[in-house]
C-alpha cells in the first residue's frame, strides 16, 4: 500500500472533538453502463480509534450520503476485521470474495496485484432498495 492520494479523490477527515481520528476518500469508478458508482479510495482509522466500529460507521455514513446524491458506493478490502464487520451489516452486499487471478500477460503487474491475498468487494445498499428486491 502506498500513501499517494489520487488527484480526483474527494477527501474527508473525521474528528472526535478537535482530535483527528480518521480519513476517508472516494473516487469515481469507471463502469461501461453505470455512471454513478463511487469507489472507496482510502479508509483510515487511527490506532487509538481502531476496534470501535468507526470504520464501518464511516462507510455507512458515506454510503447513505452518496445514495442521497444518487450515487452508489463500493469498496474492495482485504482487512479481516472490515470483512467481518461488513458481512454482519445488512446494508452491505458482498459482490466478490476470494482471490482474483489476473491474467493480463504482464508478469510484473501480476506480482503487484492482490492475487496472493483474499479480497472482498462490497456495495452499499440502502434499506429501501433491499425491500424492493424482496
Amino acid at each position: 500500500m502506498n500513501h499517494d492520494i489520487a488527484s480526483p479523490a474527494q477527501c474527508f477527515t473525521i474528528f472526535d472533538g478537535d482530535k483527528m481520528c480518521g480519513f476517508f476518500s472516494y473516487i469515481n469508478f469507471p463502469h461501461p453502463k453505470a455512471k454513478n458508482i463511487k469507489r472507496v479510495h482510502r479508509l483510515v482509522v487511527l490506532p487509538d480509534y481502531q476496534g470501535l466500529g468507526l470504520g464501518s460507521r464511516i462507510l455507512d455514513f458515506f454510503g447513505k450520503w452518496l445514495n442521497e446524491k444518487h450515487s452508489r458506493l463500493r469498496i474492495v478490502t482485504s482487512s479481516p476485521a472490515l470483512i467481518q464487520s461488513l458481512s454482519k451489516n445488512a446494508q452491505w452486499r458482498c459482490t466478490h470474495f476470494g482471490r482474483k487471478i489476473v491474467n493480463n500477460g504482464l508478469k510484473s503487474l501480476n506480482r503487484t496485484s492482490s492475487s496472493k491475498r483474499v479480497t472482498s468487494s462490497w456495495e452499499f445498499l440502502p434499506l429501501e432498495s433491499q425491500k424492493k428486491e424482496i
